[in-house]
């Protein structure tokens, strides 16, 4: 009982320890795509109920600016941490959306709610994909009529790709939880291996093609 006790306890501790830890390194729960030919950051999606979903800047908006630091010449990683914070203080920032300028206020949170993959989905699933693009869904229009034409023809096109793998794959994993409950790893792992084969065949098909483009543009230059 003593011993139950002082587990208790200790799990208790770290959680408020991890929080505390937090609380001093908060955001306003965005997701960013950087077009690095036109050094361009834009907002391509929220985490649920985080800060900057609650005040309504649109997705896609453009990020000029972060707390008065332009942001045109940062890579994420340096965004990110403009971002971040101590829990409760406020961050500045200067968007651009529809040929517009706005400034919002957002004041930064920790804990905010996270969407929660099945973690066995997530193992197979990570076997198929570039981690970068493991959870990407299609980049909204005002994004994609902003960046550069290199991105449009290389990039944009990654982001349906994959999202359109996702559903066929959640969609096959699904089928092996429904219908092959006592065969479900061999069924899983044949279905990684397919997947796994196109994602090999697709990127060479890509790449050749990207290839052919751009000897292409070569030769008419």
């Amino acid at each position: 009982m003593i011993r139950k006790l002082v587990l208790f306890i200790a799990i208790i501790v770290y959680t408020l320890g991890l929080c505390t830890k937090a609380s001093t390194n908060c955001g306003i729960g965005i997701k960013l795509f950087k077009d690095h030919t036109n050094n361009k950051s834009f907002i391509q999606e929220f985490l649920p109920n985080s800060p900057a979903e609650d005040r309504k800047i649109p997705i896609g908006s453009e990020i000029i600016s972060i707390d008065k630091k332009k942001t045109k010449y940062l890579y994420e990683d340096q965004i990110y941490n403009l971002l971040n914070g101590q829990e409760g203080t406020l961050v500045s920032l200067v968007t651009k959306y529809n040929g517009k300028k706005y400034i919002y206020d957002v004041r930064r949170k920790c804990c905010y709610e996270k969407e929660v993959e099945d973690k066995r989905f997530d193992t197979y699933w990570k076997q198929v994909v570039p981690i970068n693009m493991a959870y990407t869904s299609p980049l909204p229009e005002n994004i994609t009529s902003s960046v550069s034409e290199r991105y449009k023809k290389e990039v944009v096109p990654l982001y349906e790709y994959w999202y359109l793998r996702r559903y066929n794959f959640k969609s096959g994993y699904h089928m092996c939880q429904k219908y092959y409950p006592k065969d479900f790893n061999t069924c899983v792992k044949d279905l990684v291996r397919r997947e796994i084969n196109r994602t090999i065949q697709d990127e060479q098909t890509r790449l050749n093609r990207l290839e052919y483009e751009r000897q292409l543009e070569k030769e008419k230059k």
